[in-house]
């Protein structure tokens, strides 16, 4: 069950990095000169990427800091 859950936040980041990727990709096509809301739109994906990122750490810590923990006592 834990390696279930690291493997779904694993892929839950991978997910949010080619959804931001996309919508990089569509913004660059339809504002190719800068605009505030393309900017804006780019940081949001950005954003959500962290996010995520964070949740993963978080997630890393939860299913594997109690056995690595054990390990060094």
């Amino acid at each position: 069950l834990r390696w279930s859950v690291l493997a779904l936040t694993i892929g839950g980041v991978w997910a949010a990095e080619l959804l931001n990727t996309a919508v990089e990709a569509v913004v660059d096509l339809l504002a190719p000169e800068y605009h505030e809301r393309a900017k804006d739109a780019k940081d949001v994906a950005a954003g959500a990427v962290l996010i995520m990122s964070l949740t993963a750490i978080a997630v890393g810590i939860c299913v594997l800091g109690p056995p690595l923990w054990m390990r060094l006592m």
